[in-house]
């Protein structure tokens, strides 16, 4: 009986996107409690195949619905339609940003190569530059907005280093001057940018913002992101790729931009093109693949603890 109640009661009052377990009783609370959950539909549409897969990525936990031993509802207990569907936008949103984190650092080497890379991470070619010619760098030298943030970054990174009032070349950077040295400022400034790149992209979306950056970067990211469901290259010509940005990053984006995004992915070997479609690298792939090896996936961490 409570199974029928409890199932009347979500189908009634969720979408069909949100599962549940068997209700159990808590005899202590004298409550019965159903976990929400989610198995996320993953369209997959392969051009050249003309081909639709599906794939489900499973959400463990959206909330949970509780009824007292009387079956009646417990409403301060159990998690609103609304808010379990923002906790599937926000587990989606983690999940989008990992995939984004793995593309960027197994990719890093070869974005670094890229103007717009140069130009949105100018504030830390201008204080690496700086700290290189006058072996220091102090927090007023520099007027760049978000200077403290950079400054934090590149500290962590170890590519300078506190001393004092001001900053010094740090191990990270000692390291690319001792193996790179001898290449000019700008090459230099590369090695730079592929480190931050590789290691605290996070940063650089969620805390300083960088849009022509992101553009690049969510532009692979929707080429390799299907390919991490499928282990293999998925081919999409540029208008799919362009209404699956649009879908995934809730973005207007206009076709020339991405277009263009795609042709510099395409030129500096982050991603390939075969006849009029676009996919992954197989390099690239392996090397997300193993980069996914070690890092935690969101549903690793992810948890909406029980009211009972």
């Amino acid at each position: 009986m409570s199974k029928e109640i409890i199932d009347h009661y979500i189908i009634r009052n969720y979408g069909n996107l949100i599962l549940h377990d068997p209700p159990e009783f808590n005899k202590e609370k004298k409550l019965w409690v159903s976990r929400l959950r989610s198995d996320y539909p993953v369209f997959i549409r392969d051009d050249k195949k003309s081909s639709k897969l599906i794939r489900f990525m499973k959400v463990s936990v959206l909330g949970y619905v509780v009824f007292d031993n009387r079956f009646h509802l417990v409403p301060e207990l159990t998690t609103s339609d609304d808010n379990a569907t923002r906790q599937l936008e926000t587990f989606l949103d983690m999940w989008r940003n990992h995939v984004e984190e793995l593309v960027v650092a197994a990719t890093a080497d070869k974005l670094a190569e890229l103007p717009e890379v140069a130009y949105s991470l100018n504030p830390i070619s201008e204080i690496i530059t700086y700290l290189i010619e006058e072996d220091y760098i102090r927090p007023r030298d520099i007027r760049s907005s978000h200077s403290d943030l950079y400054l934090t970054l590149l500290d962590e990174l170890r590519l300078i280093r506190k001393h004092g009032g001001k900053y010094t070349s740090g191990n990270t950077l000692i390291s690319l001057l001792k193996n790179f040295g001898y290449l000019k400022t700008k090459d230099l400034m590369k090695k730079v940018f592929g480190v931050v790149l590789s290691k605290r992209y996070d940063f650089l979306r969620d805390v300083i913002g960088t849009t022509t950056l992101q553009r690049l970067i969510r532009t692979g990211n929707i080429v390799y992101y299907p390919e991490l469901y499928m282990r293999n290259s998925v081919l999409r010509d540029k208008r799919t790729l362009l209404k699956e940005y649009r879908l995934e990053y809730r973005s207007e984006i206009s076709a020339p931009a991405l277009f263009n995004a795609l042709r510099k992915l395409y030129d500096h070997d982050v991603i390939e093109k075969t006849e009029s479609y676009y996919h992954g690298t197989k390099d690239v792939r392996n090397r997300i693949f193993e980069i996914q090896q070690t890092k935690l996936p969101p549903g690793a961490v992810w948890n909406i603890a029980s009211p009972a």
